[in-house]
């Protein structure tokens, strides 16, 4: 399955106690050890699970010969496995240093970091304590060795924003929310703060009848795809905060618009103060599509503008966020749910039974219908 990706693609101590391999070696203690969760963000809900999106912070292992392997959250009450991932399923650990880029001068890092969500099935409570446990080969003594750390509550009293939704019509997806890759794992290290404006993004894009297709007909023709051109709506009553207009677009999935500044990456854009310290981010809009102006007051379920192809995209889709600020990196991605939807399949696998859902995500392959 293609993914869509958008904008910038770069990119509280607990220690740890060493725990003895089942099946090796174990190691000696080791005091460089420290095990730390960050930016842990409110658990949010789809049609499926409770997902606790959150970081972790780690000591540069690699200095001491360990090669990690893979990861493990478990529930303290009970040392129930929560979730087990492999290396090779995070798309970026970042380790220092960090990747130069044209747009941005980052801090110096100390450590490394990576991205987690933990899927809790709806039928399931959630985990009052989470801890990991962290398994490596040790290449110096040729041994495998394991660490436990990482110590942290979920966020269980502060719930997602409840909106509506950006879009409408049938055989909708929303992608790259409920994975632990692009956007969740965006990390910016700007002025000795860690952001992570992309965090609970979500790119969409329309399907065809048999839910495997976006696009009919020549590739790099933007009217090819379904989506292309489509309304945009206000998901809240708020103040259109700023708008950007007159960017070009690319030629479908040429990706061939050049840029000068980050911003650009996000084409032409809005972003809708909706209150509360809170900002929807809609970008890859087609230029002069516009519906409103900036400054205007919005009220839920209004048109603002139409999908296109502008900025950092490699076919037309709608890219959506809402974050804790109105700049565009120097803020946090923040749990949204959409106030109802319908869903009516499985991109790739075609038609399921319709069932509504309300005040939920969907996972990322869910097809919906959305009409309100």
């Amino acid at each position: 399955m293609k993914k869509i990706y958008l904008l910038l693609s770069v990119l509280i101590i607990v220690f740890s106690s060493c725990s003895k391999d089942d099946n090796d070696h174990n190691s000696d203690y080791n005091p460089n050890v420290k095990i730390e969760v960050v930016q842990n963000g409110c658990v949010y809900n789809t049609n499926a699970y409770n997902r606790i999106g959150y970081s972790l912070k780690t000591w540069q292992y690699e200095k001491d010969g360990l090669k990690l392997e893979k990861i493990q959250a478990l529930d303290k009450s009970n040392d129930n496995i929560l979730v087990e991932i492999s290396t090779a399923e995070f798309d970026r650990i970042y380790k220092p240093p960090l990747s130069t880029n044209p747009y941005f001068v980052w801090d110096s890092i100390d450590s490394y970091y990576m991205s987690i969500q933990i899927p809790v099935s709806l039928s399931n409570n959630i985990p009052d304590n989470i801890y990991h446990r962290m398994y490596f080969r040790d290449t110096i003594h040729d041994i495998s060795v394991n660490y436990d750390g990482g110590e942290f509550s979920p966020i269980t009293n502060v719930k997602p924003i409840v909106i509506g939704s950006p879009v409408k019509g049938k055989n909708l997806v929303f992608v790259n929310q409920s994975v632990i890759t692009y956007h969740f794992d965006v990390l910016l290290f700007l002025d000795n703060e860690i952001y992570t404006p992309e965090r609970y993004a979500v790119d969409q894009m329309q399907l065809e009848s048999g839910m495997i297709n976006y696009y009919d007909g020549d590739p790099e023709d933007n009217t090819s795809y379904f989506c292309y051109g489509d309304t945009l709506y206000a998901v809240a009553d708020g103040v259109v905060y700023d708008l950007v207009d007159d960017l070009p677009e690319n030629n479908g999935n040429l990706a061939n618009v050049q840029f000068v500044t980050a911003n650009e990456m996000a084409g032409n854009y809005l972003i809708l103060d909706i209150g509360g310290n809170h900002y929807a981010f809609y970008a890859h809009i087609i230029p002069g599509s516009f519906m409103v102006s900036k400054g205007e007051n919005v009220l839920e379920g209004q048109p603002i503008a139409l999908i296109g192809n502008s900025g950092n995209s490699t076919a037309p889709h709608l890219h959506f966020h809402i974050a804790d600020n109105s700049d565009f990196w120097r803020s946090n991605g923040v749990p949204f749910v959409f106030k109802e939807c319908t869903i009516v399949g499985n991109w790739g696998l075609g038609p399921l039974p319709e069932e509504k859902i309300h005040n939920a995500l969907t996972e990322e392959t869910m097809v919906v219908n959305i009409d309100f």
